[in-house]
């Protein structure tokens, strides 16, 4: 790691209040506690400030989220698009223009009994592209604007399910990424009822008061 890495890193822990923002650079309380969890500084400090607002599940379930990566399937990835193509387009192909299906009277039973294998392709496109759109509703169920309650909310459920791969294949996440998080999450369980929470309540009422005086 280079000096200039060193120094971005270093200006990014006084950012976070982990360390003094002085020639010396001392690692504050703020920063010791920190310190405690085996994470990246910011989703370390998401945990240490999450006990002042007393919302220490929701943001344990975030940042066990956020410490793995992607969550939620792309569309792209699904290779469920095509230019120009929707839901109620009609073909103009002779070799299709016979076989004509509308996506809200089929399910995948009757995809069974198309033979053109064109038509079949769109048609499992068109009905995943309706899968996944009704899934994205469900996730946003919540706040549609806000990416951390559409991961509260999966997280949640995919803890209730017993057929937790069938949940994450009918939901358009990532099966591997859940269970990591679930990880996480009883890593957290265990841990933390050891880490001194009264010293992280006394040092982040000290720390909001500094920054409502400055």
């Amino acid at each position: 790691m280079s000096s200039k890495d060193l120094k971005q890193l270093e200006q990014r822990l006084v950012y976070l209040n982990a360390l003094e923002n002085s020639n010396k650079k001392s690692i504050t309380e703020l920063g010791k506690t920190m310190s405690i969890f085996p994470l990246v500084p910011r989703l370390a400090k998401m945990l240490t400030l999450a006990h002042q607002e007393n919302c220490f599940p929701y943001v344990i379930a975030i940042v066990a989220a956020l410490s793995v990566g992607e969550v939620f399937v792309k569309e792209f990835q699904l290779d469920i698009t095509r230019p120009g193509e929707t839901d109620d387009e009609s073909e103009d192909d002779d070799d299709v223009s016979n076989q004509r299906y509308r996506l809200d009277d089929m399910d995948e039973m009757e995809l069974q009994h198309i033979t053109n294998e064109k038509v079949l392709k769109k048609e499992k496109r068109k009905l995943t592209r309706r899968k996944f759109y009704k899934a994205q509703t469900v996730h946003e169920a919540l706040d549609p604007l806000n990416d951390m309650a559409k991961i509260l909310n999966v997280v949640g459920a995919y803890a209730r399910e017993t057929n937790k791969e069938k949940f994450c294949t009918e939901n358009f996440v990532h099966y591997k990424a859940m269970q990591e998080i679930h990880q996480l999450l009883g890593w957290f369980r265990i841990t933390l009822p050891t880490v001194p929470l009264c010293r992280i309540w006394c040092l982040t009422l000290t720390w909001t008061s500094r920054r409502l005086a400055s």
